[in-house]
Formats: C-alpha cells, structure tokens, sequence
C-alpha cells in the first residue's frame, strides 16, 4: 500500500544506482592507488639519481656525453676538476677537447676521432694528453660507447669516460728509458771491451811478434855462421820455437779483434772464421749471407762476430758432428744471424737450463745481451736431430725490447 506523497523506486533502477556509486568509489580507489603509485617512483627516481649523482662525484673518471644529431656535449665536473678547472669553467664542445690535446698528441688523436665518426662502432678508445688550467699535461684513456641509435642503425648519442693515467704514462716512460740507458751500458761495455782487445793485439803486433821476428833474424844468421856449427842443431830448434810462438801470437792476435772484420765487415769476416774453424778445430762451416746485407754499425757486427764464434765452439764441444752452418738474412727491420748443426741436440730439461744459464753453454750470456740490444734469441733443438740458435738484432737502435728468448722443443 502507497500513499499519495510516496516515491515508488523500482528494484532494477536502485541497483542500477547502488552499481553507480560503487564504480565510483572504486574509481576514486584506483586513482588514489594510481597517485600512491606515482609517489613511489617518483620516490624511486629521486632516490637513484641521488644515489647515480653520488656514484658520478666519487668516481675519478671525468664522463662526457655527446648527441651526436645535434653535435652537443656535456661534461661532468670531474672532466672539469681533474684537469685543474672550475666546473663549467669553459663549453661542453667538440672544439675545445681539440684545443686542449697536446699539439704532438693531436693529428693521431683527430685522425681516431675522424675514423670513429666515419664508421661510428659501439666503442671507442684512445690515449692523449690534455693540457691542465696551469698549463701542464696529464695523460688521458678516453672509453666510449654508443647508448643510441636511431631507426637506420646510426649511432645519435654515446657516453665516455676519461680516465688520467698519467702516473702510469710516466712509469711506462721511465721503464723505457730505463732500458734505453741498459742497451747504452751494454753497448759502451761492448766497445770498451773491443777497444781492449785492439789495444792488445795492436800491442802483440808492435812489440812482442816484432821483437821475436828480430830474434829469429838474428838466429837465421847465427846458424849461417860458420862457427856456429856445432850448434847449429840447438839453435835451429829454438828457431823452430820462435816461429811457432809467432804464429800463435798471430792467431791470437786474429781472435782479439780480427782486422777483416773492421776492413771487410762481418760476412767477409765469418768466412774467414769458418775457415779458421776448419783448420784449427777440423769443423766444417758453409756461410750463407744475403747478397742486399745493408752494412752493419761496428759495434753490432763486433758482437754478432763473437756470438757467431761461441756457439761453433759449443758445436765442437757438444754437438759430435764435423759440419755446421751460419747464415745471415735480413728479416725485416731486423737481421736473423743462424747457426745449425745436426748433432746431439738436447733434452728439454737441458735446452732449459742452457738458456736460462744453469749449465755452460754460453746462451744466457748472449740471450742477455741480445735483450740489452733490443733483440731476441730463438733457440730449436731436438735429441738426436741438432741444434738451431738464431740471434735477432734490429738494424736501427732501438728501446722496443724483444722476448728475450723463444725455446722450442721437439721430441
């Protein structure tokens, strides 16, 4: 039962409504979730740029980026303050990183530069000097790499790092250097030692062989004395004596400092120790020589000379063969000096221990001096089969120094 005043609502149309008011309360549910939503990253933003912006000031590396469409540049503060300037205290641009590199580091940094931009890989690299606010140089590693590209494949936009390894720059210097006064030393060593030796045999000439050659003068004319007849016997003998010590001196003479290798040069000279080596220790020696051998300076075929001998002296000693070979090439900007033979050979253990010194065969001393020269030696053996040792010295003075050694092996 109604009355006249009475509102008649139909069951469909007030849930109808009751439906309405409830997808708005859950609207004004989602949107306050959506807001706490947006809080939090926000929040989460804001916490890791902090936490980024504290990793950026702590680091020692300066970083830089570069969009590459519109040719703009950023640098961090420490690309600024770790070349002793105010953050900021000149543009972020490609023109002045070009201003600031040393005027020697320049050409070859622009020239990597322009390569990059030309190909434009994921990375770049490249160590240069960066002049200082008070107008010194520290050396810079600059690491990039692309963080963008666009639709075609084209890189628009990288970030870098500059890193100052000037300490190691300097360390790397000084090690060089280092060597370069080792090889100096050695090389002044060499000569002093030669000179030595060439006073000494100049000595030997002048003095010792003239007086005994005066000696024997005198004793060829004495047995030409008719009174001296009764001892013409003794006196033939000391005569005899005399000669043979002239020829001892003279060879001697010939391995302090043999006059064709300073005449004639060093293939001329190795000629003529082989045939020394056939007469005196019965060693058989074929010499191969570059027909283009550029000439050697003095004091590199001086040592080449005397490695070439103590290593066919170890052949007679050690190698039980009767022949053994020597060549000399040009390998590039080096020359390969080789002495062969096909005797004993010898054990890995041994080889080892011949080249590291432990045994007497004269390898390490050469292998030593070798590296103080900027070469190398590579030494090949196999029992039974020979020995091969090649000495590798390079033509120009030179600080980059070889492995001192390569020792190969074969069973």
């Amino acid at each position: 039962m109604t009355t006249p005043n009475s509102l008649v609502v139909d069951a469909p149309l007030e849930q109808g409504v009751r439906d309405c008011a409830r997808t708005r309360a859950d609207e004004a549910a989602g949107q306050t979730d959506l807001d706490r939503r947006q809080r939090e990253l926000a929040e989460a933003l804001e916490k890791s740029s902090r936490e980024l912006q504290l990793t950026l000031d702590a680091t020692t590396e300066g970083i830089w980026k570069w969009e590459l469409k519109e040719n703009k540049m950023d640098f961090s503060p420490r690309y600024y303050t770790m070349l002793g300037y105010e953050p900021g205290e000149f543009s972020a641009t490609y023109g002045n990183w070009v201003e600031l590199i040393h005027p020697d580091d320049r050409d070859a940094a622009l020239a990597v530069s322009h390569e990059w931009l030309r190909t434009r890989p994921d990375t770049y690299e490249d160590e240069f000097r960066l002049r200082t606010k008070s107008g010194g140089y520290r050396w810079i590693h600059a690491h990039a790499r692309v963080v963008e590209r666009d639709e075609r494949g084209v890189a628009v936009r990288m970030i870098g790092f500059h890193s100052d390894i000037t300490a190691r720059r300097m360390a790397e210097m000084a090690s060089s250097d280092y060597q370069r006064q080792l090889q100096s030393m050695a090389m002044e060593l060499s000569m002093a030692e030669e000179r030595e030796r060439r006073e000494l045999s100049i000595w030997l000439h002048d003095e010792i062989t003239q007086t005994l050659a005066f000696a024997t003068l005198k004793l060829e004319q004495a047995i030409q004395l008719e009174k001296a007849r009764g001892v013409r016997g003794a006196l033939q003998e000391v005569d005899d004596l005399l000669h043979r010590s002239i020829g001892d001196i003279r060879s001697l003479m010939a391995q302090l400092s043999p006059p064709i290798l300073y005449e004639l040069g060093l293939a001329a000279a190795l000629e003529n120790l082989a045939d020394n080596m056939s007469r005196l220790m019965r060693l058989e020696v074929q010499v191969e020589t570059d027909e283009d051998l550029p000439e050697l300076s003095h004091p590199l075929a001086v040592f080449l000379y005397r490695a070439v001998r103590e290593l066919l002296v170890n052949v007679c000693k050690h190698a039980g063969v009767l022949r053994a070979a020597v060549s000399i090439r040009r390998d590039g900007g080096r020359i390969r000096v080789t002495v062969r033979d096909e005797g004993n050979g010898m054990e890995p253990s041994r080889l080892e221990m011949a080249v590291k010194g432990n045994v007497g065969f004269g390898l390490f001393s050469i292998r030593e001096r070798l590296h103080c020269l900027g070469g190398g030696m590579e030494v090949e053996s196999r029992p039974g089969q020979g020995t091969s040792v090649s000495l590798l010295t390079p033509l120009a003075d030179s600080s980059d120094a070889q492995n001192p050694a390569k020792v190969t092996n074969e069973k």
